[in-house]
């Protein structure tokens, strides 16, 4: 279309709406008027077609379909118009059209198909360029409620379901050449000497209308890229209240981990929680990786001065573990039963059965500890048969391997009056491995008895018993017995017995005190 420059009022009207030849909107005069439209060709247009054009510039109408003057650039099928065409208040160019039930294609709005041809290097193509301007109108300020380049409000009134609404769909076919860089979306930083309060890349409000699901941003299966640092925040909820800001899941519906923040008194917490979901028997609380550029590298730092381990305490050391209690499975340090390192190494704390130290020399040592304490008196009755003084069952396995050790001590009083005879044993295994014999004693006597047991194999132990006295003839007793026939995978009776002959009264023999302990093989 030619420009005007003519001051008459121009209107011409053809509504020719058969596929016959002809012009259907002409000039007006020989050089001023318009581009004719349709020849008799494939290029005829159907429908009606209007010009109105005035002096001033303002009324100037092209419309395509049925008369629509308020609107500079109207096209339309042959329908009734009415205002659902045009539900924004002074548009420059309204496409408005009814699609009839006949129709089994899809349907576009707009296409833009120009073909790009330039020889010329580094030239740009836009689809659609907004050089809008917002400017202040004569004689005040303007002031704007918003701007958008590109405003969706489709309203769908079909009762039937629509399958997927896209405000944006990108396909584009790379036929040939190299394309460097596809963007999906790409944000400028704003220019001007001009203030911007806020920017947004990407700004999705407050979403709650899906039925199933709301999410602001959806990503199937690539990875995402954040070069600066990432703000959770939850604008909802006070103070205790957690807020999931970070959540991880198998197959989409099971819940595997999510880490949620907390604020106390002023204080903040960030939880990693797990869920009791186990994947291959296997529950992984939290695991680290890192590496020093070497193969098969595999290490877990936590870098802070002092970590506290099981509660919200101030740590006084490096590592500060929390008490346990006696509720099952809370005790603070529990190591996995494995295998030593062939080399013992300075420093290494080890459980292979037992526990085990290295130190500074190499040396590796087994740890052991007190199993059993006695500390009550317990005295013989006016009896004259075999009494239990001091009693104690192993567990089940206490001699696991060989060269563990139960090392046992005891200390009784046995008086001068009452029976004529005082006699101690003791028994491992119901096998005796400590005697005494009867003892006539003019004084009262204090009597120490030790004993060492060692496992040589799993059905016998080697035994060494010792005893020191201060009133008996003979100050000093020895035995080293040999048992076999046994059962340490299950459990045994170690004990020291009292007996008493003729005459026997309450009490000639009372266990004072005693402990029993284990210690671990080299």
């Amino acid at each position: 279309m030619t420009t005007f420059t003519t001051k008459k009022i121009i209107s011409q009207k053809s509504n020719s709406g058969s596929s016959g030849g002809g012009t259907i909107l002409g000039s007006v005069g020989a050089t001023n008027g318009l581009v004719p439209f349709g020849n008799g060709t494939a290029n005829t247009i159907q429908s009606s077609i209007n010009f109105l054009y005035t002096e001033s510039g303002l009324n100037s109408f092209f419309t395509v379909g049925n008369t629509r003057n308020d609107i500079p650039m109207f096209v339309t099928n042959r329908v009734a118009i009415t205002t659902a065409f045009n539900t924004d208040f002074d548009p420059n160019i309204v496409s408005a059209r009814t699609i009839p039930d006949s129709i089994i294609t899809n349907s576009h709005g707009f296409v833009e198909a120009t073909v790009f041809k330039s020889t010329t290097g580094n030239l740009a193509n836009n689809a659609f360029t907004d050089n809008g301007i917002l400017t202040d109108p004569t004689g005040g300020a303007g002031n704007y409620n918003h701007h958008a380049s590109y405003q969706s409000q489709v309203k769908l009134n079909n009762t039937g379901t629509t399958g997927n609404l896209y405000f944006c769909a990108d396909a584009p076919t790379v036929n040939n050449g190299i394309l460097t860089n596809r963007y999906g979306f790409y944000f400028y930083d704003g220019v001007g000497t001009g203030t911007i309060t806020n920017q947004y890349g990407l700004y999705v409000p407050t979403l709650a209308k899906g039925a199933t699901t709301n999410e602001a941003i959806h990503v199937v299966s690539n990875p995402s890229y954040f070069g600066g640092a990432i703000k959770m925040v939850t604008t909802s909820g006070g103070a205790n209240v957690i807020a999931p800001a970070m959540e991880w899941y198998h197959a989409t519906t099971i819940k595997t981990s999510w880490i949620a923040d907390k604020i106390i008194n002023n204080t903040s917490e960030l939880k990693f929680n797990v869920s009791t979901y186990n994947f291959a028997g296997y529950k992984e609380m939290l695991t680290l990786h890192g590496d020093d550029n070497n193969t098969n590298s595999d290490y877990a730092l936590l870098n802070a001065t002092k970590t506290f381990v099981g509660g919200t305490s101030t740590p006084t050391s490096i590592l500060h573990i929390s008490a346990g209690s006696a509720t099952a499975n809370t005790a603070p340090l529990q190591i996995t039963n494995g295998q030593r390192e062939a080399v013992a190494r300075g420093g290494l704390y080890e459980y292979e059965n037992n526990h085990y130290k290295t130190n500074n020399s190499l040396v590796r040592y087994g740890l052991g500890g007190t199993i059993k304490d006695f500390i009550t008196d317990v005295a013989s009755t006016n009896v004259t048969t075999e009494q239990d003084i001091y009693t104690y069952t192993t567990l089940a396995n206490t001699l696991a391997m060989n060269g563990d050790k139960i090392d046992a001590e005891y200390g009784l009083q046995l008086t001068s009056t009452g029976g004529l005879t005082k006699q101690l044993r003791a028994y491992f295994g119901g096998t005796l491995i400590f005697d005494s014999g009867a003892l006539s004693l003019s004084v009262a006597t204090d009597f120490c008895v030790n004993l060492l047991i060692i496992r040589d194999g799993s059905t016998s132990v080697r035994c060494v018993a010792t005893a020191n006295t201060t009133g008996a003839s003979t100050n000093a007793y020895a035995k080293v017995t040999k048992i076999t026939g046994l059962t340490l995978s299950n459990t045994n009776i170690l004990k020291v017995t009292g007996t008493v002959g003729t005459g026997a009264v309450a009490g000639d023999i009372t266990g004072v005190c005693g402990m029993i302990e284990i210690k671990a093989n080299a």
